[in-house]
C-alpha cells in the first residue's frame, strides 16, 4: 500500500471507531473495544524491539511498572492521573534504559530468558511490599481520571480517551518505523554485526528501541488500571508478555497494524469463549496453529493470499 492509501485507511478506521458510541451505548462493548486498543498498542510497542532483532519476553514488567506507579501515586498520594501518566513513561525509560544497557549485550536465547524472568522478579518485587503495593492482593478503588470537569468514569467517556491514546500512540511507532532511526533498526536485525562495521552504534540503537517499547507499555499499564478499577500483580505475570507477542504473530509481524488487528481477533476470540473459560487457551492455541499455517505472515496478509488465490 502506498504511504497515500496507509493515511486515508488509518482516517477511515478512526472515523469507524469514533462513531461506534454513536451506533451503541453498550457498556460491555465499549469495555471490550477499549481493552482491544489499551492491548493492541503495548502489541504495536512491542512490535518495535521485535523487529529491531529484540525477542523480548519482558514487556509487561513495564507494563507492571507504569500501572502501580499510577496506582499508588492516584491511591495514596492523590496525585493526578494526568501528573502519573508522563511520570510512569518517564520512570519506565530510564529503568528500562539501565536495564537495557545491561541485557541487550546478551545474544539469542541468554536475551529471551533474562526479558522473560524480568516479568516474575518484577511481580515478586510488587508482592514484597503489600504496604504500598497490596501485595497479591492488590490496589482496588482506582478513581477515573478528570479533567476540566469531565469525568472520564463513564465507559463512553473512557473509550475516547483511550481511543486517542491509541492512535497517539500508534501514528508515532508508525513514524518511527518510517523514518531513518526505523530503517536502521530493521538493518540491525537483519545483521547487527554488519551494522556495527559500518558505525551504526548498534547497543545505543537497540536501548532506545527497548527504552522507547517500554515507554508506551508503560501508559498502557496505566490506561488498563483506570479501565479495570483495580490492579494485582498476577494481571502482568510472563503470560501478558507472551500474549502480546501472540498477537503480533495473529495479526502480521510483517506491518505494525498486524498487531492492532491480532490483538482485536484474539480478545474478541477470547470473550466469545468466556463462557468455556477453561478451555479457551486450547481454542486460541488451535487458532494460532490454523492462522501459522494458512497464513504465516498473519492476517494482515489475508487479503494477498485472497488474491493470489483468485488468480490460480
Amino acid at each position: 500500500m502506498t504511504k497515500l492509501n496507509q493515511f486515508l485507511l488509518m482516517l477511515f478506521m478512526l472515523v469507524v471507531l469514533a462513531v461506534v458510541p454513536l451506533v451503541t451505548h453498550d457498556q460491555y462493548h465499549l469495555y471490550i473495544l477499549s481493552r482491544i486498543f489499551i492491548w493492541g498498542t503495548m502489541a504495536v510497542s512491542l512490535f518495535l524491539t521485535i523487529r529491531t532483532g529484540l525477542f523480548n519476553l519482558g514487556h509487561a514488567a513495564f507494563m507492571a511498572l507504569g500501572a502501580y506507579i499510577s496506582a499508588i501515586l492516584v491511591t495514596k498520594l492523590s496525585v493526578s492521573f494526568w501528573v502519573t501518566l508522563p511520570i510512569a513513561g518517564i520512570m519506565s525509560v530510564l529503568l528500562s534504559s539501565l536495564i537495557g544497557i545491561i541485557m541487550i549485550r546478551l545474544k539469542g536465547m541468554y536475551f529471551v530468558l533474562v526479558t522473560a524472568s524480568l516479568c516474575e522478579v518484577v511481580k515478586l518485587i510488587i508482592a514484597s511490599f503489600p504496604k504500598y503495593t497490596g501485595g497479591y492482593s492488590g490496589i482496588h478503588g482506582i478513581p477515573a481520571p478528570e479533567i476540566f470537569g469531565i469525568d472520564f468514569g463513564g465507559k463512553i467517556a473512557f473509550y475516547y480517551l483511550v481511543l486517542f491514546f491509541m492512535a497517539i500512540s500508534v501514528i508515532f511507532c508508525h513514524r518511527v518505523w518510517h523514518s531513518e532511526i526505523g530503517r536502521i533498526f530493521r538493518g540491525i536485525a537483519a545483521n547487527d554485526g554488519l551494522s556495527e562495521s559500518v558505525g551504526i552504534p548498534t547497543v545505543s540503537y537497540k536501548v532506545m528501541s527497548f527504552a522507547t517499547a517500554s515507554f508506551f507499555a508503560s501508559l498502557c499499564g496505566s490506561m488498563i488500571i483506570h479501565l479495570s478499577g483495580t490492579i494485582d500483580p498476577l494481571m502482568f505475570g510472563s503470560v501478558a508478555s507472551v500474549n502480546s507477542f501472540l498477537y503480533m504473530v495473529v495479526g502480521g509481524i510483517g506491518s505494525i497494524f498486524g498487531p492492532l488487528i491480532g490483538a482485536a481477533v484474539s480478545i474478541l476470540i477470547e470473550e466469545v469463549f468466556r463462557f468455556m473459560l477453561q478451555f479457551t487457551p486450547a481454542i486460541f492455541g488451535a487458532v494460532v496453529i490454523v492462522i501459522l499455517i494458512f497464513l504465516p505472515g498473519g492476517i494482515v496478509t489475508f487479503p494477498k493470499r485472497l488474491g493470489d488465490l483468485l488468480r490460480l
